[in-house]
């Protein structure tokens, strides 16, 4: 009995099957739901199968509004993202509104000078623009430019003034609340001004071409400090610096001495070997050695204290550690060769010793009047020069015009550079300043350019035009 029911099931069981198999299969029913952001951004529909749930977008964004929630029928009733899809639907985005924008984008300039000085002839680019907006942020692709006023000065992506005068440009911005902006930006174009760039830095056996890299005059100057600190690599003993720097008299003949107004030839022994034991010249006029910025007022020192150097180096401001006195084969900024000069001893001693340089009121002959030197006609544009390039090759020594504060014996500080750059003009460059530059350029290895590049004293006025500039000394 038991076979004959298991028989009788299997049969069921295979009519069952191939009852099944003829039946046609019924295809996967699919929904769309659609997104209306209602003014925001975009947001794809969905396709989705029968009971699937809704996959909750990333919120749109609306300029001015704040997205609440989705709905179908009802606004106040948000979607239920959890509820199964049986058709096809659209959901409806819901925004309350922001308060009223009545604010303006800002625009700005970058660099931010308005109005700008730009000298004629000079190539000129417009400066960098941006927008933004507290609500509808970044407008800076919104910018509209105006700038009809200065067209016909365009010359490629710059603009090269040819007429002195103000003109005006313009940039202007609105937001979608419809507050606009507008900036202008005001160009007085000037007579080109004077730049060391001006100048023409060839020759000296290319002594100078490091220039030819520099394309400001702050660049030029920060060049030129480097070229003579990198170029002093032999400096001298104290005891014999002026055996290496002096040169012959054009006027009268043998040694030309600082401060001599007399006509006796310092001959002999000072144009053999530039000195005689004690200093003694023709009749009995006495010579020594002569810092044209004091020793005294030269108050800084090597960074490691070295009492002998070879070359240049890195120097720091004497706190009164180090003696600024040289004595001996003592060799470094206090022998520097543009600063000694064998000097009539009196003037040197008796009347320059540690003042400054200055009108006294007296001109001709070398004179002082309190605490001012006045180094004789002959000689004003000489000491000058010498000082030029004694606070352009060392840090820290600083020239100061008249009624300066820092104006103080003993320190960094000397002058007086308006004064200087009067004696500058009234007293050229001299022959003899060519054969000593020249040789000292032999014997220590750097050059002064303010005797190289002297064109009227007008280099110097350029070059300190802003003051006595400040040079960083880097390896």
């Amino acid at each position: 009995m038991k076979k004959v029911f298991t028989f009788i099931s299997s049969l069921l069981l295979i009519f069952i099957l191939v009852a099944c198999n003829n039946q046609p299969i019924t295809p996967v029913e699919t929904y769309t739901v659609t997104f209306d952001s209602n003014g925001g951004s975009a947001v794809p529909a969905q396709v989705l199968e029968f009971g699937e749930k809704v996959v909750e977008p990333a919120n749109p964004t609306r300029s001015g509004y704040e997205f609440v929630h989705w709905y179908t029928t009802t606004e106040d009733m948000p979607f239920n993202f959890n509820f199964p899809v049986s058709a096809d639907f659209t959901l409806y985005a819901k925004w309350n509104a922001l308060g009223e924008d009545t604010t303006a984008p800002v625009i700005s300039l970058n660099p931010a000078t308005n109005p700008v000085t730009v000298s004629m002839n000079s190539n000129w680019s417009l400066p960098t623009v941006t927008a933004n907006d507290n609500v509808d942020g970044d407008l800076t692709d919104q910018v509209e430019y105006d700038g009809s006023m200065i067209q016909s000065y365009l010359v490629g992506n710059q603009y090269v003034f040819t007429i002195v005068g103000e003109y005006e440009v313009t940039w202007s911005v609105e937001d979608e609340a419809g507050n606009s902006a507008t900036l202008k930006l005001s160009i007085i174009v000037v007579e080109s001004q004077p730049s060391l760039l001006d100048f023409e830095y060839s020759g000296f056996n290319g002594y100078y071409n490091a220039l030819s890299g520099a394309t400001t005059d702050n660049q030029m100057i920060t060049t030129f400090a480097g070229i003579l600190r990198n170029t002093l690599t032999s400096y001298k003993g104290y005891n014999t610096s002026t055996e290496y720097n002096w040169v012959l008299s054009t006027r009268k003949g043998g040694q030309y001495i600082l401060y001599d107004i007399t006509d006796y030839v310092f001959e002999g022994g000072w144009i053999t070997t530039g000195w005689v034991t004690n200093g003694t010249g023709p009749n009995g006029v006495n010579v020594d050695r002569e810092h044209i910025w004091p020793a005294n007022n030269m108050q800084i020192r090597p960074e490691n204290s070295a009492r002998r150097l070879d070359k240049f180096t890195s120097f720091v401001i004497n706190t009164g550690s180090f003696d600024d006195r040289p004595s001996g084969t003592e060799r470094g900024h206090y022998s520097d060769l543009h600063n000694m000069w064998n000097a009539e001893r009196t003037a040197n001693q008796s009347l320059h010793s540690d003042h400054y340089f200055g009108n006294t009121g007296t001109t001709g002959n070398p004179n002082r009047n309190g605490q001012l030197f006045y180094p004789g006609d002959e000689y004003i544009g000489d000491i000058a020069r010498a000082l030029f390039y004694m606070t352009l090759t060392y840090p820290h020594l600083t020239l100061v015009n008249e009624g300066d504060s820092n104006a103080v014996k003993g320190s960094i500080y000397y002058g007086y550079l308006n004064v200087l750059l009067e004696w500058n003009k009234l007293d050229p460059v001299s022959p003899e300043e060519v054969a000593r530059n020249n040789k000292i350029h032999q014997n220590q290895g750097n050059r002064n350019p303010f005797i190289d590049f002297y064109y009227d004293g007008d280099f110097a006025e350029i070059f300190f035009s802003f003051g006595d500039p400040e040079v960083p000394y880097t390896i």
